[in-house]
């Protein structure tokens, strides 16, 4: 999302979590949480003829995987498909840079027609009540500079080992977010002349831990269009209802001690390759003719020592990475958030194996990822937005030469993965493919 942008200038992540003034949100009492969900939701358009004379028959329902992570430190959150930086957090108020993606539900088979990942930034202001009841405001924009905005109210509320929130939330749209997004302006003639309106949700989001660190997460809520959206001629119901329902697994560290090697940075140095994942780890590589490359830095802070009670350390690393220019493309910035988890091997020279899971962002479309998704497969447009996985071996530096300084320097091979998860979300284009890039890193740890 656009607030990756942000996240990766400044590296504030090192501060632990802020009891005293938390979100209110799914994770409770747990500083992390990674999870994935299928989300269903309803299609209010009717049947559409778009400007080319193309139509978009009448659908009912839209599916989407969505991975989620929901972490919150003093400035740094995540909450699910949403996050940002708190700029402001003093007694019961806290004002965040905020960005989130807006979800277009239209037809799965035309959903990669539309470019706009859907990620919109602003302003949001919370105001808590009590430790469980919080007023949400926030002016929002999306990348066509059409403005909107929200008010929630969130309680929440836990019943045994149940924890739900209710809540209900009024979107104010502008007249031109209205006929963009809901007259369908960008697609087709229809002179629907939107005005400004308000749209109603009410709904509740849940968790409730059934074995460990994993629980069962969801969210149901239906959403009331407004009137003048309601009138439209592209619409043909007044209700959207939309659930969700996933799997998901967390961490503790508020009132643990702080952990050993706190902290970490990594600098690598990546060689594209148009293999795809399962040839690279079978040794298969074809070489990039093109030679894109990548240079990239990694922040880490240590989250927990274990996980599932395993000796698997676990961290939140944002990264920046500065893809070269080549025969194919210009050179341009991916902006990377991430939760990573590392096991040492139990050998005289430490061996470790690493797994991070997160989501990438890039300024413009990578070289490798036009010859993919569009050249190659035919989508009509390839996403600046993915989903992000890392698989790095590193050996320490300190064990193989007996120097005790440099026992926390690690030598490393890695992989820079990026994909769409199968078209299996709107979140990233409906679209199937990525890249992959080798690395060779140090990583130090202090």
């Amino acid at each position: 999302m656009r607030f990756l942008l942000i996240f990766n200038l400044i590296f504030i992540t090192q501060a632990l979590a802020n009891d005293n003034n938390r979100f209110i949100n799914i994770n409770g009492d747990d500083d992390w949480l990674l999870g994935i969900s299928l989300r269903n939701a309803d299609i209010p358009f009717a049947e559409i003829e778009t400007s080319n004379g193309e139509v978009i028959p009448r659908s009912d329902k839209v599916k989407d995987l969505v991975p989620l992570f929901y972490y919150e430190g003093d400035y740094l959150y995540l909450e699910g498909a949403a996050g940002g930086i708190k700029f402001w957090d003093e007694g019961s108020n806290t004002v965040s840079l905020h960005s989130e993606f807006r979800f277009f539900d239209m037809p799965a088979e035309v959903q990669n027609l539309k470019s706009d990942n859907g990620i919109d930034v602003g302003v949001r202001w919370q105001y808590k009540f009590s430790q469980d009841k919080a007023l949400l405001a926030s002016l929002m924009s999306n990348s066509q500079n059409l403005p909107y905005s929200k008010i929630e109210y969130r309680q929440k509320t836990q019943f045994g080992n149940l924890i739900a929130i209710p809540y209900v939330q009024a979107t104010i749209k502008s007249a031109e977010f209205n006929d963009y997004f809901y007259g369908l302006n960008f697609a087709t003639d229809y002179d629907t002349n939107a005005k400004a309106d308000i749209d109603w949700r009410l709904g509740a989001s849940f968790r409730y831990p059934i074995w460990q660190e994993f629980s069962v997460i969801g969210d149901l809520a239906v959403n009331r269009l407004g009137h003048n959206t309601r009138s439209l001629e592209t619409i043909d119901s007044d209700y959207e209802l939309q659930s969700s329902i996933g799997i998901s697994f967390s961490g503790e560290s508020i009132g643990k001690p702080i952990p050993e090697n706190p902290g970490y940075v990594r600098v690598a140095h990546a060689w594209g390759t148009p293999s795809n994942l399962d040839d690279i780890i079978h040794g298969n590589t074809e070489k990039d003719f093109n030679n894109n490359q990548l240079t990239s830095l990694f922040y880490g802070h240590k989250l927990s020592d274990t996980l599932l009670t395993l000796p698997i350390e676990v961290y939140a690393t944002p990264g920046i990475a500065y893809h070269h220019s080549s025969a194919g493309q210009d050179r341009f910035l991916e902006y990377v958030f991430a939760f990573k988890g590392y096991y040492t091997l139990p050998l005289p020279w430490r061996i470790r194996l690493g797994v991070a899971e997160g989501l990438s962002y890039t300024s413009q479309i990578s070289d490798l990822e036009q010859r993919e998704i569009v050249d190659k497969k035919g989508y009509a447009n390839a996403s600046k937005l993915l989903n992000y996985l890392d698989f790095s071996l590193d050996i320490s530096i300190g064990d193989v030469f007996r120097k005790n300084e440099l026992k926390e320097l690690w030598l490393g091979y890695g992989i820079h993965h990026r994909s769409a998860i199968f078209e299996s979300s709107s979140l990233f284009g409906r679209i199937k493919g990525g890249s992959n890039y080798q690395s060779v890193y140090l990583q130090w740890h202090w």
